[in-house]
């Protein structure tokens, strides 16, 4: 199976947007999150590897095609889903791409999955982050990557040029 580095999809040569930096900040604070929870395996390309391949025949999830695939969040980043089992699938870049805050079913269905049963079987049971919750959380690692992430935040806020009345 292939993998495709997330970063490639900003341009090459080409510096990402102020937006584009704050996505990369929240999908790093959910990477920390997930990585620092009790009871969540973080899903790294080699495990995907393995769904991939014990589920989905090295397909991707929705299109049914041998491509190169990546980690597709099928609880949407947007909603609090992370990278951890229960809640990736392997899908293809331009599949990854389409389907961005679609719900799951309708996608699979429009694309003809095979695979709608497994992925049901794959994320059931599976929880958000709640982001509110684990802000008032204890551990030092937690809150860590919030000060991380806040840190962040806020020096792509200082860069946002100002609004003139």
């Amino acid at each position: 199976m292939q993998s495709e580095n997330n970063k490639s999809r900003y341009k090459k040569g080409k510096p990402p947007t102020l937006s584009q930096l704050a996505n990369r900040a929240e999908r790093s604070l959910h990477d920390s999150l997930t990585k620092h929870i009790t009871g969540r395996t973080y899903v790294t390309k080699k495990i995907l590897e393995e769904i991939a391949k014990t589920f989905f025949n090295e397909c991707c999830a929705y299109c049914n095609q041998k491509k190169l695939l990546t980690r597709e969040h099928v609880c949407t980043h947007q909603s609090g889903g992370d990278l951890s089992l229960g809640n990736v699938i392997p899908a293809c870049l331009s599949c990854n791409f389409d389907k961005r805050d679609i719900d799951w079913v309708k996608y699979a269905e429009g694309k003809g999955s095979i695979y709608i049963p497994v992925i049901r079987s794959l994320i059931s049971g599976y929880q958000p982050l709640d982001k509110a919750a684990l802000r008032k959380d204890s551990n030092p690692k937690i809150r860590a990557a919030f000060d991380r992430y806040d840190a962040k935040i806020n020096k792509i806020n200082a860069q946002r040029p100002s609004k003139v009345v």
